[in-house]
């Protein structure tokens, strides 16, 4: 005799199929997700080591040299006002790792804001 098997808890084959589709899908998804951010740190890492060895860490090369130039910097604002400042353009180039090169350019005031009232 044949018993029946309507009242029995359980889950089915394809209801475990589903399941596991879904549950690979999200975990993908976690793994991009972190690998993104990985890379992310990673590059941010990279930026600001090779910012700070341009500004003069100790463990940069000097390939292209510092520059410093007067400078005179026009503002001019949504108002039609124009201002300007007095100071220095600050350039250096470094090599990093021997095949890196970076650049930093940097306006530096000689005061705060002079010219128009």
């Amino acid at each position: 005799m044949m018993r029946d098997t309507s009242n029995e808890r359980g889950f089915t084959l394809a209801e475990i199929l589903i399941s596991l589709l879904v549950l690979s899908l999200v975990t993908v998804g976690a793994v991009r997700v972190y690998n993104s951010s990985m890379r992310a740190v990673r590059f941010g890492g990279e930026k600001t080591g090779a910012v700070h060895e341009a500004q003069g860490g100790e463990d940069s090369n000097d390939s292209g040299g510092t520059t410093v130039e007067p400078h005179l910097l026009s503002l001019s604002f949504a108002n039609g006002l124009m201002d300007t400042v007095q100071g220095y353009v600050w350039k250096s180039k470094k090599t990093l790792d021997g095949s890196r090169e970076v650049s930093l350019t940097r306006f530096i005031p000689e005061s705060t804001m002079t010219g128009s009232n």
